[in-house]
């Protein structure tokens, strides 16, 4: 999650977002911006709709529907009512990725029709809570006007990005006369060219709110700080832990390694040899444990970070390699120094001790 927080954070990311410009007033906005040096990142145009078929059934039969069928089977009703804030644009932005289909870049079919849909590419998530797949139809209702849509892609969108997301996309050439607000993001590199922009947007253009997101990011990234710490408290007292047992498993295995080793010797086994295969033994089940514990630590953000916060963990060989590194040399320590007697008494000095 902090991963995710963090790359909120970098220098490529914006921080302000700009609501509710109108057409005319896009050029204006792009003037303040440059007055302050600054640039808009992208200017993203919102068009209100609603959903009033979809499989070419209406929406108040699916919801209707929901009434008859388990709930795990039911389309939320929030996806049929809902008003969708689509947009419009011919590229796939970084934060995203088509998953199945294609994505259409422009519309030069005229008006649609059923015989000719406009294709749309819809986000994966809301996808699978609608049961739907690429091929299926949706038809909007655009301040009265029918727009018959059909789902040409299935896209994967990154939510953490601070960027308006979308659920629905439709290609250039339908939307762009359509009534509209816009968003335009940008990024500023401190609190005085924030607040010294929003001052400035809002002299000129009373309508447009400013939303400064570095606030929203720095206090997200507190309160999953102090998070970590306790995460980090946890996992210490856990090595503490494990140190304990660690030792106490030696010391409950010496006598069993102590006869081991008076066998050896008794056949001509060097001090060095039997310090050889202690090394040897302590090493592999380092490796063991290590490799063990990442795998469940990495199983179980795995599963937490997929199906209970919606976002990718990041793999990271480095960890993975300090941990075996740190565990194989604080094991193979720690039982050399619990079993020095198993190699640096004599072999008669140990049989006489067994007798």
């Amino acid at each position: 999650m902090l991963y995710q927080v963090r790359k909120t954070e970098d220098g490529n990311n914006p921080n302000l977002i700009l609501f509710d410009i109108q057409t005319d007033q896009v050029a204006g906005v792009k003037k303040i911006l440059e007055k302050n040096n600054l640039s808009a990142m992208d200017v993203i145009p919102i068009v209100n709709m609603q959903l009033k078929t979809l499989k070419g059934k209406e929406t108040k039969y699916w919801l209707d529907r929901n009434r008859q069928l388990k709930r795990e089977e039911r389309i939320p009703g929030w996806t049929l009512t809902r008003t969708y804030r689509s947009t419009y644009r011919d590229r796939i932005l970084d934060s995203e990725k088509i998953l199945e289909g294609e994505f259409v870049k422009e519309f030069k079919g005229g008006l649609p029709t059923k015989e000719n849909p406009v294709p749309v590419t819809v986000e994966g998530g809301i996808m699978e809570k609608m049961h739907l797949k690429v091929g299926d139809t949706m038809t909007f209702d655009l301040g009265g006007i029918e727009i018959p849509c059909v789902i040409g892609g299935m896209r994967h969108v990154e939510w953490m990005q601070m960027r308006p997301n979308f659920f629905v996309v439709f290609p250039e050439g339908l939307l762009n006369d359509a009534p509209q607000m816009i968003v335009s993001i940008t990024r500023t590199p401190d609190n005085q060219t924030a607040a010294t922009l929003q001052k400035e947007i809002t002299q000129e253009f009373s309508n447009i709110s400013v939303l400064d997101l570095s606030l929203v990011v720095a206090t997200i990234s507190n309160m999953l700080n102090k998070a970590s710490l306790a995460v980090k408290i946890m996992a210490g007292f856990s090595i503490l832990t494990g140190l304990i047992i660690l030792v106490s498993s030696l010391h409950l295995s010496q006598s069993q390694r102590l006869r081991e080793n008076t066998l050896l010797k008794v056949i001509g086994a060097s001090k060095k040899q039997v310090r050889k295969i202690l090394f040897s033994e302590f090493t592999f089940l380092a490796f063991i444990a290590a490799n063990a514990g990442a795998l469940l630590a990495y199983l179980g953000n795995y599963a937490l970070g997929e199906y209970v916060f919606q976002n990718h963990m990041p793999f990271k060989w480095s960890v993975l390699l300090y941990s075996n590194a740190i565990l194989i040399l604080l094991t193979v320590i720690t039982g050399l120094i619990v079993s020095t007697k198993t190699y640096t008494r004599t072999s008669l000095e140990l049989l006489r001790s067994e007798v």
